[in-house]
């Protein structure tokens, strides 16, 4: 746990040669970070009793900003750090000593991990007993939905490449293909849901329509792996990029762009 104070401002060459200027002059007088902040325009703040990982004020958390701190001692001035898209330098005002956290500091955490933890503990016995109920009464599916709340769903046919319509990828069902039709096959994790299947009907595959089949499958992987590579050379000139920042993510736009797909 430290006591730190901190300024920050938006990354631009502006602002780097500005954080140099102020760094070099915090390293002369610490106790007057907050003052060389004003005068330059920077954005000074407080950060009392944080955490290792802890959100600092205006930054949030950052973990190369949080590993920079945990190394240095009481009284240190940090040289310029990048976090986010925001370059900090940070005065190391107090280090405490570990200790145990009261309940009252754990409370929220220690709740909501209770809650998830009996959340998945439910659905895994739902589950089980959902699977149980389809093999004892020979696998319907509807009658042991209604009898549990639960909901059923049909999809249309689909391959080992392609995907079960309004449930997940067909990568999550490998088990299925190699059942008979009439097989129970679960419970499966498929991202936030869980679910139970029945193998309804199944079709082999047409070894007379493999030579006619064959160019358009291999063009198929042909293009995959082109879309892969194309995309880990489009990810390497990003980063090279950015490395030479002649590109800036805004990291904090991301998340909320993320935020904002999630919900």
């Amino acid at each position: 746990m430290f006591g730190a104070s901190l300024f920050s401002g938006s990354l631009n060459d502006r602002v780097q040669n500005l954080a140099d200027q102020a760094r070099a002059e915090i390293a002369k007088a610490p106790q007057s970070a907050e003052q060389i902040a004003q005068k330059l325009g920077l954005t000074f703040a407080k950060a009392d009793k944080v955490r290792a990982g802890d959100p600092l004020p205006i930054i949030g958390a950052d973990k190369q900003l949080s590993d920079a701190v945990s190394t240095m001692k009481k009284g240190e001035v940090s040289p310029v750090i990048q976090a986010g898209n925001r370059l900090a330098v940070v005065v190391l005002d107090d280090v405490f000593a570990p200790r145990p956290a009261d309940f009252a500091d754990v409370e929220t955490q220690v709740r909501d991990r209770y809650q998830s933890d009996q959340a998945t503990r439910l659905v895994a016995e739902r589950s089980k007993q959902a699977a149980d109920a389809l093999k004892a009464n020979g696998g319907d599916l509807k009658a042991v939905a209604k009898s549990m709340g639960l909901e059923v769903k049909t999809t249309d046919w689909f391959t080992r490449q392609g995907a079960a319509e309004g449930i997940g990828s067909a990568s999550y069902f490998g088990d299925a293909f190699t059942k008979t039709a009439g097989s129970v096959v679960g419970a499966i994790n498929v991202g936030t849901q869980t679910v139970v299947a029945k193998v309804a009907e199944k079709q082999e595959a047409d070894a007379s329509r493999l030579a006619a089949e064959k160019e358009g499958i291999l063009m198929q992987l042909k293009g995959k792996k082109a879309e892969e590579r194309n995309m880990l050379f489009e990810d390497s000139i990003m980063a090279k990029l950015i490395e030479e920042k002649k590109v800036k993510k805004h990291r904090d736009v991301i998340a909320q762009l993320l935020k904002r797909y999630r919900t």
